[in-house]
């Protein structure tokens, strides 16, 4: 009887897997359902912000004749900053939005706050990465130097930011559910991301003491890690690759335990 036992939980775990599996798969084709009802290129809508600010910066450098703090290519330099620094800021933004509105969803027995929000991950990593690589597919078709040198540098990095803003994300969306002012708070400090976190500078160029401090971004380190894999020189002397494996693993850990928490307040 033993044995048959224990072929029935393996069945059943399995059945669970597939269960989950199912549910996510549907969620990912309704968001995209619904992007695309909004407008025929709703899907792709989102990454009109990341390309704004990369152009934006690029003329304003260039009209000021500014060079590329490192490298010789001003718009590698810039694309090596702001592809990474999107995809945390987006990611953890679209993890935040799915908690708050999945009580909706949430009314199925089968979907849960993990499920919409895995779902919600998986769509948008996958749709940033299709992103991130055509700026660099473009770039190298213009003679842009923007094959990266480590790809696996560049592919750690884009993983660990990803994994760290899914934490973020998963935390921020329950205390913005919570704290309806909290959302405000967050979306000032959010903003103000991009100028501590190395896109358009070199963090070894700083003094000392701005060193010490910004080094406490767990974000820095994720733009500092990417940029690596592009510029086998590029002096990231403050990069510390188990320290943004640390904020990763400590924010989904904490974000799981939150909504388990919360998750009555969460249906309200």
């Amino acid at each position: 009887m033993a044995p048959m036992q224990a072929n029935n939980t393996v069945l059943t775990g399995s059945s669970g897997l597939r269960l989950r599996f199912g549910v996510m798969l549907a969620l990912m084709l309704h968001d995209i359902k619904v992007r695309f009802r909004i407008s025929a290129m709703g899907y792709f809508l989102v990454l009109a912000e990341p390309v704004a600010q990369f152009f934006v910066m690029f003329l304003i450098f260039h009209a000021i004749h500014r060079q590329p703090d490192f490298g010789i290519s001003l718009g590698v330099f810039l694309a090596t900053g702001i592809v990474p620094f999107f995809l945390f800021m987006h990611l953890s933004s679209r993890i935040i939005s799915a908690i708050r509105s999945g009580r909706a969803f949430n009314k199925v027995q089968t979907v849960g706050f993990i499920d919409i929000a895995v779902a919600r991950a998986v769509l948008e990593f996958l749709t940033l990465v299709i992103f991130g690589t055509a700026v660099f597919a473009v770039l190298a078709f213009f003679g842009e130097p923007a094959i990266p040198q480590n790809l696996l540098d560049v592919i750690y990095a884009v993983l660990i930011l990803a994994i760290t803003a899914f934490g973020f994300g998963l935390i921020n969306g329950v205390l913005t559910k919570i704290f309806k002012l909290y959302a405000l708070v967050y979306s000032l400090f959010a903003r103000g991301m991009l100028f501590f976190s190395g896109v358009f500078y070199v963090v070894a160029t700083l003094p000392p003491l701005a060193r010490h401090y910004l080094s406490y971004n767990p974000l820095l380190h994720g733009v500092e890690w990417f940029r690596l894999g592009f510029f086998e020189t590029y002096p990231a002397i403050d990069l510390d690759r188990g320290y943004l494996a640390a904020w990763a693993v400590g924010t989904v850990t904490l974000g799981l335990v939150m909504i388990k928490a919360c998750e009555d307040r969460l249906k309200e």
